[in-house]
């Protein structure tokens, strides 16, 4: 059992380490308590990222695992690794995430780019709605990220905290993934169709914008823009 840990985990273990220092100090101060290193908390994030689980469960496999992140004597409390994610600021993940899209070595890549959205809160709308009547809209944060589909590899995020629609959240992620990568295809869901987006893909950053042409009933002489009407007649299907 401990040999099949020690090999899925110890490689991309070395490489995030191998990453995080270069960019985050070893300690968040002088007056740190120096009970664990800046590099541990960041790998236990990013490890938790890569096996996909809450911050409750991470703790229990590192204790599994403790010898790589170098936890020899105690396990971090899983609220001190929350506290930790909160504390640094986005710059430095989006750093770490740029940094780890390299190692694929590609020259041109085509890109996906989609949106979700996470409540901000925990409690129920509903009684918001009956404790305070002035609540009127739900809170909650949009994710958008670029994804290499041939590495399947994200390439760069974008957090945004407003209630505007998703085709104003595009280009601040596209422009995020050509600073890292030359931008093939980029493909998008129907939401993100309108002239603003497929200007910036092909004539500002100078990818290939394959984005559903929304209201297919319209006919292509009332479509504006001229990369919206080639997309009605030319949509790879």
């Amino acid at each position: 059992m401990e040999k099949k840990v020690e090999s899925k985990y110890k490689k991309p273990i070395d490489i995030c380490f191998r990453l995080v220092k270069r960019t985050i100090c070893i300690f968040s101060g002088k007056f740190s308590k120096k009970t664990y290193t800046q590099h541990q908390h960041a790998v236990a994030i990013l490890l938790m990222k890569y096996e996909d689980k809450p911050y409750r469960d991470i703790a229990d496999l590192i204790e599994v695992m403790c010898e790589y992140p170098g936890f020899k004597e105690s396990i971090p409390h899983f609220t001190t690794l929350q506290k930790f994610f909160e504390r640094i600021p986005t710059y430095i993940w989006d750093f770490l995430i740029a940094k780890s899209y390299r190692l694929f070595k590609t020259d041109i890549a085509n890109a996906a780019i989609t949106t979700t959205g996470y409540k901000l809160r925990h409690s129920s709308y509903y009684y918001e709605q009956r404790a305070d009547k002035k609540v009127r809209k739900k809170r909650f944060m949009k994710h958008i990220i670029s994804v290499d589909t041939d590495n399947q590899g994200i390439i760069a995020s974008y957090d945004r905290w407003s209630h505007i629609s998703d085709n104003k959240t595009l280009k601040p992620v596209a422009r995020k993934s050509k600073k890292v990568v030359t931008l093939g295809n980029v493909t998008e869901a129907k939401g993100f169709d309108s002239d603003e987006n497929h200007d910036c893909i092909n004539d500002e950053l100078g990818g290939y914008a394959v984005i559903p042409p929304r209201n297919e009933d319209v006919s292509v002489w009332r479509t504006r823009g001229k990369y919206r009407k080639r997309m009605r007649h030319h949509f790879p299907k």
